[in-house]
Formats: structure tokens, sequence, C-alpha cells
């Protein structure tokens, strides 16, 4: 992660027309983005206007903002987000890091420092409720799993290297929720073999060790009839991500539905080690290294 500084700008008519950034800043930010605010960010509607510096933390694998903080003219926090129903101002928005760096005075902070503003504020809790949070949520998540996981990328949900920052991991992460909502009290392994069952169109018993065989993996990969995306990448974090979605919103994964989600490890490993030329694969194969060392230490 990158973490810049850098002063609010203006509100009003004071950016310079000729320079086209800032005049899609003004065009954008001031004309659109205080008409949406009451409903983009409904808890802080009234202190976006107050900022006189924004912090934010950008991913180094999308370059675009995860999470911001506004610091009022005294340097108080004020302003916190994404948090639920609170989209964010920044993030919401398409800017990069390089046009961040080359439009504003930005100075680059440490991680330590972001996380102090960070956790310096409490949310609004009595106007968000936990059925209003979406997607993987640090702030809501229990203590056991951010003890458990503090690597950065594991909550970054615009990295399509995370568990939950895909479309596929984001998806399989609201489904298991819905899911869990319906079944507060069923084994989650009963919600993993209808994942298999249905993304994979296989049979539970057919999600065993055979999957990991590097030769019969790649004779899938070499078969253009055969569908990887679906069956390997899309199966697989749909696994992974409700075993973690679990241990996130819950502290635990339960011990039925472990072997499928380290076989699921397993088998994005060895696809990963035979694509070779794949500029990810180092990244991803730690990623997944993480994940795997978490199922031992449960």
């Amino acid at each position: 992660m990158t973490y810049l500084e850098f002063e609010a700008p203006p509100l009003e008519g004071k950016q310079d027309q000729s320079n086209g950034l800032k005049a899609i800043l003004k065009n954008v930010f001031i004309s659109v983005l205080k008409r949406i605010i009451p409903m983009a960010d409904p808890d802080y509607e009234d202190k976006i206007d107050l900022v006189k510096t924004w912090l934010l933390e950008i991913s180094d694998h999308t370059k675009l903002p995860n999470r911001e903080i506004g610091l009022d003219e005294a340097g108080q926090v004020i302003v916190r987000l994404p948090y639920g129903r609170n989209y964010g101002y920044w993030t919401d928005n398409h800017l990069t890091l390089k046009d961040f760096e080359n439009q504003f005075s930005t100075k680059r902070i440490s991680e330590t420092d972001f996380e102090r503003y960070w956790n310096a504020l409490s949310f609004p809790h009595s106007t968000t409720t936990e059925d209003e949070v979406y997607g993987i949520d640090k702030n809501h998540a229990h203590p056991t799993s951010i003890a458990l996981i503090p690597d950065a990328f594991f909550w970054d949900n615009t990295d399509p290297l995370a568990p939950f920052g895909s479309d596929e991991g984001d998806m399989a992460l609201a489904e298991f929720r819905d899911w869990r909502k319906a079944n507060p009290k069923a084994s989650v392994l009963r919600y993993v073999q209808e994942v298999i069952e249905q993304v994979g169109e296989m049979k539970f018993a057919d999600y065993n060790d055979r999957l990991l065989d590097p030769q019969y993996l790649q004779q899938q990969l070499n078969d253009d009839a055969f569908d990887q995306q679906q069956y390997l990448f899309t199966l697989d974090i749909s696994v992974i991500a409700t075993g973690f979605g679990q241990l996130v919103d819950e502290g635990t994964i339960d011990q039925d539905t472990r072997p499928s989600i380290q076989l699921a490890i397993h088998r994005q490993k060895t696809w990963t080690d035979l694509r070779i030329d794949w500029p990810y694969q180092e990244q991803y194969l730690s990623h997944l290294q993480v994940l795997e060392n978490v199922l031992k230490k449960l």
C-alpha cells in the first residue's frame, strides 16, 4: 500500500480551468459530489466541507484509493471512508496514484501514521447497522480474523489477487452471508457442497486430491473446451471466499470445511505454478501461502 497526504482542494471555483484534470475535479467533485454526498456518505454530509487535509491509502496493485481520512483545520479526524453505508469521497471515483501526485502537492506518510489516524475516530454506529455492511470490511471483522491475518492484501476489496477483491470472491462472500442469515445454525460444509456442485457443475465427492495432480491439471489447461475461468478460478475462489468469509464474520472456519478450502488453495497454487509467464505468479502464490498458513493455525 501507498499512503498519501495532501491539502483538500477548494470546493468553489478556484481550480484552473486551463488544466484538464483540475477542471474535471471542479465539474465532478463540486457539481456532482456535493449533490450525491447525502446519499453516498449520509453520516458525513456535514463534515466533507470542513476537511482541510486528506490522507489516502492507495492499492499498489490497482493504484486506486482504498480508504480515506479527512482532517479538519486543527488536524483532528472528522471523516474516514468508506464504511457501512458511506461509500467514500475519493474512493468512489477513478483517480489513480499518478493523478493525485500530478495534481496535488502530496507527500508520502507511513502506514503506522495512517492507521493511527484511522483509529482515532469512532464510527457512527448509531446510523449504521450490521445488515448494511457489504463486502470485506476490516472494521466489522471478528477480532480473531484481524489477529490471524494482519496482511493488507486480505482486506483489499480492489485487489483481484485477494480472496474478496475479484468479482467472483466478492460475490461469493455476499452469497455466503445471505445463506448464513437464513441458516444461522447450519453446518457451513452443507453450503460449501452446494457451491462446489453448482459453480463447478460436479459432484462434491469429485472435488478431491485428483484435481491437484499437475499432469491432470495441465491436460485441462491444454483442452480448449475446458473453461478454466469457471471451473478453476471461480470455483476455487468461491470455496476460499466462503471459508474465509466465515472466519471474518465468526472468527473460525468449521473443522469439516477446512479440507475443501485447503484443496482449493492447493489447486490454485498448482495452477499458478503452471502459469510460468504470468506476471503476478509470485504475488499470487505469496497470498495463497498466507491463507494456507492461517488454516494451519486454526
